[in-house]
């Protein structure tokens, strides 16, 4: 667990009126070049709602982020966006996570956010629409670097968080930078290092789809 968290924001619930129609200045960076190795295929490229879950995930982000940008390792997809190489080989998430920090810096944009930017696994389909506008526009609390996504429900001081779903300031980068070249790649390790606020969403809208079997679940749910 982490221990160094600050107490919990109210999260999407409390914003829906207020953001419903917010566009934001922050960039949303999707990670979605990961080996996939217990699906077995790009998740990025499995079929769902008449495309692909990639072009599902990159439809829902256009409402609220005014720029979308593909983590997407090594790979190239047949979409119109710019892709983001890994900065390091077989790093994990984090690679990606350093990838998009060093781009908000190299990149400067007039639609930009200077300090801040959002990441997002595309492996969460069932994210919500209000979720998504609570990360396009809140801030990350004072006194902390971090903003990531835990559910409502919870067994004691077990929270299970997604730290893939959430918002990054900028001067975490030099940080993340020196764990990975110390060979580290825990993302919920690197995470005990900074300090980290919470906001809550539905324990569904973080679940992974992970595997064949938890993918067809889903689309029968469809």
């Amino acid at each position: 667990m982490i221990s160094n968290r600050t107490s919990r924001n109210p999260g999407p619930e409390s914003n829906r009126k207020t953001n419903a129609s917010a566009i934001s200045i922050r960039p949303i960076y999707l990670l979605c070049g990961g080996g996939s190795r217990r699906m077995g295929r790009d998740k990025a490229m499995l079929p769902f709602g008449g495309g692909m879950l990639l072009e599902h995930q990159i439809g829902k982000c256009g409402d609220a982020f005014s720029e979308i940008v593909l983590l997407s390792g090594v790979r190239q997809y047949p979409v119109e966006l710019r892709h983001l190489p890994d900065t390091l080989e077989d790093a994990g998430p984090l690679s990606g996570l350093l990838a998009a920090l060093e781009d908000s810096v190299a990149h400067p944009s007039p639609v930009r956010s200077s300090d801040t930017l959002a990441v997002m696994a595309v492996d969460l389909p069932e994210i919500e629409p209000a979720t998504l506008q609570y990360l396009a526009t809140a801030a990350i609390p004072d006194g902390t670097d971090v903003l990531i996504a835990e559910p409502y429900t919870h067994i004691g001081d077990k929270r299970p968080l997604q730290p893939l779903l959430g918002v990054y300031h900028r001067r975490i980068t030099s940080q993340l930078r020196n764990y990975l070249r110390d060979g580290q790649r825990s993302v919920l390790g690197f995470l005990e290092e900074t300090r980290t606020a919470t906001f809550r969403v539905t324990e569904t809208e973080i679940r992974n789809v992970n595997t064949k079997a938890e993918f067809d679940r889903l689309v029968n749910r469809q």
